[in-house]
C-alpha cells in the first residue's frame, strides 16, 4: 500500500488570490460610492446657498411690497447680516455674501452669478431671479426662482 500524504493544513495560492479579488471588488465599490456622494454633498451646499439667496430677496420683495420694488436699476435689500446692500436688476451680477454660524461654528461666506429681473404689468410685478452657483454663469442652467407682487392698494 502506498504512503498517501495528508494535506497540509493552510490556503492555496488560488483560495488566496480569489479572497484578493472579492475584496478588491468591495473596496473598489466603496471608493466609487464614497466619491459620489462628496459630489452629491457639494451639490446639495450649493443648491442650500442657491434657495437662501433666493429666500432672502424674494422675501424682501414681499416685505417691501409692490411700490418698493423697482422695475429697473437696482434693488435695495437687507442681507442675511442685516446690512443694507443694492442688487442690480437685468444684468448678470455676482453676490459674495455670508452666512451666520447655526451654533459653535464659522460664519460660511459664498459667492454666487445671479440674474435679477423685475417687470411689471398693470397692478402684478414678477421678480424672476435665476441663480447659478459659483462665480461662473455659463457652467450650467441657472436654478430658477420666481413670485409676483400685486398692487392691493390700486382701485378699480
Amino acid at each position: 500500500m502506498k504512503n498517501r500524504r495528508r494535506p497540509s493544513p493552510g490556503f492555496t495560492l488560488i483560495e488566496i488570490i480569489l479572497a484578493l479579488l472579492v475584496i478588491s471588488i468591495g473596496i473598489v465599490s466603496v471608493v466609487g460610492v464614497l466619491g459620489s456622494s462628496v459630489d452629491s454633498s457639494a451639490k446639495s451646499q450649493q443648491d442650500i446657498l442657491a434657495v437662501t439667496f433666493a429666500d432672502m430677496i424674494l422675501n424682501y420683495c414681499h416685505a417691501a411690497g409692490f411700490e418698493a420694488v423697482p422695475t429697473e436699476g437696482s434693488l435695495p435689500i437687507i442681507n442675511t447680516a442685516g446690512e443694507n446692500e443694492t442688487l442690480p436688476c437685468g444684468r448678470i451680477s455676482l453676490y459674495s455674501g455670508r452666512l451666520p454660524a447655526a451654533q459653535n461654528g464659522t460664519d460660511h461666506e459664498y459667492t454666487l452669478s445671479y440674474l435679477l429681473n423685475v417687470t411689471e404689468n398693470s397692478d402684478v410685478k414678477t421678480v424672476q431671479l435665476d441663480v447659478w452657483p459659483g462665480i461662473n454663469a455659463e457652467a450650467a442652467e441657472p436654478i430658477r426662482f420666481y413670485t409676483e407682487l400685486y398692487n392691493w392698494n390700486q382701485s378699480r
